[in-house]
């Protein structure tokens, strides 16, 4: 009986197995390079928020910004896998309405363990609504400034370097809500790469871009 049932049940195995297969062989071979690097850079939407995803080869990731569209979650689905959506830090470097609903999709898909922003008190509609969102979804958050860092492994890391001083719960005026947001750099060795609020502080950054670092060296991949 077992045995019909196996026979009558072959092609169905056979066309399952083939379809796992197909699954899961991209994230074997993005985990083989990456076991070969420190830690990857992939940028999602640099013109719009540097949205980009930092991953260590000792499973640390941080998140860059969403995006106004679901470029953001469209590279997050491309770059990991589904049996591990784990990201240590979401940085939420600026404030944009637009953003808003990619961020609610984001936290909502994925196991986020904290959230960076500027802990600045919110003037503008965007920085409204954005805290309030950051409140709603019971992950802690932290109030980041220059000097904070997210270290991986191999000695790279991911450094805040704006603004240089901050104050929790300050009010901006008007002038200052637009340079609001976080700046920060990846150190790899003597390489960086610079993140920011605004376009001409990261010349690096092309959507779809890849870097690798490895030993101490950044390469584009």
């Amino acid at each position: 009986m077992r045995e019909s049932f196996l026979k009558r049940h072959r092609a169905i195995f056979a066309a399952s197995a083939a379809v796992l297969t197909l699954a899961i062989l991209p994230f074997v071979s993005e985990r083989c390079a990456a076991s070969k690097s420190d830690v990857r850079v992939r940028f999602f939407a640099p013109a719009r928020g540097a949205s980009a995803l930092i991953s260590g080869r000792d499973g640390r990731r941080i998140l860059i910004d969403a995006a106004p569209d679901a470029t953001a979650l469209e590279g997050l689905a491309d770059a990991m896998p589904w049996w591990n959506r784990k990201i240590d830090v979401f940085l939420v470097a600026r404030p944009d309405a637009e953003q808003e609903p990619v961020f609610l999709s984001i936290v909502r898909r994925y196991h986020v363990k904290e959230i960076w922003w500027t802990g600045y008190a919110p003037v503008g509609e965007p920085w409204r609504r954005l805290a309030a969102d950051v409140q709603a979804s019971g992950i802690p958050s932290r109030a980041v400034g220059a000097g904070d860092r997210l270290e991986f492994s191999g000695g790279a890391r991911f450094e805040i370097t704006a603004p240089d001083t901050f104050a929790p719960g300050r009010l901006l005026k008007k002038s200052e809500a637009a340079d609001s947001g976080i700046a920060g750099k990846f150190v790899c060795g003597t390489d960086v790469l610079a993140f920011g609020p605004f376009l001409a502080r990261r010349p690096d950054a092309r959507a779809g871009r890849e870097y690798a670092c490895s030993g101490g060296k950044l390469t584009q991949r």
